[in-house]
């Protein structure tokens, strides 16, 4: 009789813990889309990437001629975010490989720091409402 009352006790104290594990409990993200200029012109290639002030997931995307989409599957959560944006072009110029003795394109992020790793951006993502957030980016201080 003992193992049986050991059996149920642990169906009892762990029954609990498997609740909320299953997919009704997803949230869905919300999509959010917009176009990101640097000096008045759209960006031809980049990455965005919204990150929560509080608790939260990052995501982020790739930007395309100036625009992006962060699908409802990886979507946002209603909350404030950071916003980073970065942007890598050739310099034009060929550069020691760190691996060997061969030579390689240099490349630059051309976004000022105060739209990436220290960036000043801020969106609202909302439940309800305009999901469009665009961003005019200066290389101005």
């Amino acid at each position: 009789m003992m193992p049986y009352k050991l059996i149920y006790l642990s169906l009892f104290v762990l029954s609990p813990l498997s609740t909320g594990c299953g997919s009704g409990d997803h949230v869905q993200g919300l999509e959010i889309n917009g176009t990101v200029k640097l000096e008045g012109e759209m960006l031809s290639s980049g990455a965005i990437t919204l990150i929560p002030v509080g608790p939260g997931t990052s995501v982020g995307t790739t930007i395309t001629d100036g625009k992006y989409l962060i699908d409802s599957s990886d979507g946002a959560l209603a909350g404030e975010y950071r916003v980073e944006i970065d942007s890598s072009q050739s310099t034009g110029k060929k550069v020691q490989s760190s691996v060997g003795d061969a030579f390689e394109e240099e490349f630059q992020n051309v976004i000022p720091e105060k739209y990436n790793r220290k960036s000043i951006l801020k969106v609202m993502v909302t439940q309800d409402g305009d999901h469009v957030h665009d961003f005019e980016l200066t290389s101005k201080p």
